[in-house]
């Protein structure tokens, strides 16, 4: 992608990147690493909402809407953004509408880490921060207000027509049920968001129990967990983020796509070989029809970073299974 010389600046404190209208990146300058730590061309055809820490990830999606809304729009908010370490960082993001420009055709982005700023003092970045979770805070708060009460609303309507339709009422009961269904599942999906699943604060072992716990499986759903005592005592915080974001990303999977009853996940470790390995009884899927998603290349991305490899095997109706062998960043 060729843009016209000096349409962005050289700043070293400011990256920028361009986004499709589906929030894909299509774009991004050499400061990115600077900035996140990630090359240019590795984040090329990413989700850019990924790199967004999940308390932020709500207001994000709020804020790109309006964008969509009408050319020349332009948006300016704080966000925490992930860099490539796992670690949270702070940036100020100016977003503008030029999906109509011929020579950008998409949602320009302009990054800065507020920390590096001299224009920013601690007592200022501090209440800068302070505004932005109170933001994030609103958003939340208006998607209960505007989404979960309503559904909530209606639910109490359909119960209150059962009472005075007794030839309806299960017709009523029945869309009551249904609504409540909604609700509790946006609930869900806010309470998620707002989980910060954190490798430092909790340990690997910790980080994963906590995972599993929060996030939305089936309860008919069994998960098994076991990792050896010394698996995470030899891993840096680096590679022990590495390993929980490859278990995050095939759960997830296994929510979305495979209707599992029960989840294997073992963490195993045997002199300087590292094993890793995340089996389902779910639907599975034919191999030879199945092309590598931006998850899949992500989880591949990860291992290889531990110098190891992946290995992922799957049939119809027979589950999957997902297994990698490493030996850490630094071995």
């Amino acid at each position: 992608m060729k843009f016209p010389s000096g349409i962005f600046g050289q700043e070293q404190k400011s990256a920028h990147i361009i986004l499709n209208h589906h929030g894909i990146i299509n774009y991004s300058c050499s400061q990115i690493q600077h900035l996140l730590g990630y090359d240019s061309v590795e984040l090329l055809g990413k989700n850019s909402f990924e790199f967004l820490c999940k308390n932020s990830c709500a207001k994000a999606r709020l804020y790109y809407q309006k964008l969509m809304t009408q050319k020349n729009t332009v948006v300016n908010s704080m966000f925490r953004v992930k860099h490539k370490t796992g670690k949270s960082v702070w940036t100020e993001m100016t977003a503008t509408n030029l999906l109509h420009e011929n020579n950008i055709n998409g949602i320009l982005i302009t990054l800065r880490n507020v920390a590096w700023d001299k224009n920013y003092s601690d007592a200022r970045l501090a209440e800068v921060i302070a505004e932005a979770q109170e933001q994030e805070k609103q958003v939340f708060a208006a998607e209960l207000h505007d989404n979960v009460k309503q559904l909530m609303v209606a639910s109490l309507m359909f119960l209150e027509n059962a009472k005075i339709n007794n030839e309806s009422i299960e017709l009523y009961l029945e869309k009551s049920a249904d609504t409540l269904k909604m609700a509790i599942h946006e609930v869900r999906k806010l309470s998620h968001s707002l989980v910060n699943y954190s490798v430092e604060d909790f340990g690997l072992y910790g980080a994963v129990k906590y995972m599993l716990k929060n996030l939305c499986i089936n309860n008919d759903t069994r998960i098994v967990f076991w990792m050896h005592p010394r698996f995470e005592s030899k891993l840096s915080i680096k590679e022990k983020i590495h390993v929980f974001r490859i278990i995050q990303e095939q759960i997830t999977n296994i929510i979305k796509h495979a209707a599992a009853t029960k989840v294997l996940i073992y963490l195993t470790q045997a002199e300087d070989q590292f094993s890793l390995r995340i089996s389902d009884n779910g639907k599975g899927f034919n191999e030879k029809e199945c092309n590598p998603g931006i998850g899949i290349s992500n989880m591949i991305r990860r291992i290889k970073a531990l110098n190891g490899h992946l290995h992922i095997t799957s049939a119809l109706n027979s589950g999957t299974s997902v297994s990698g062998k490493f030996k850490g960043a630094d071995k």
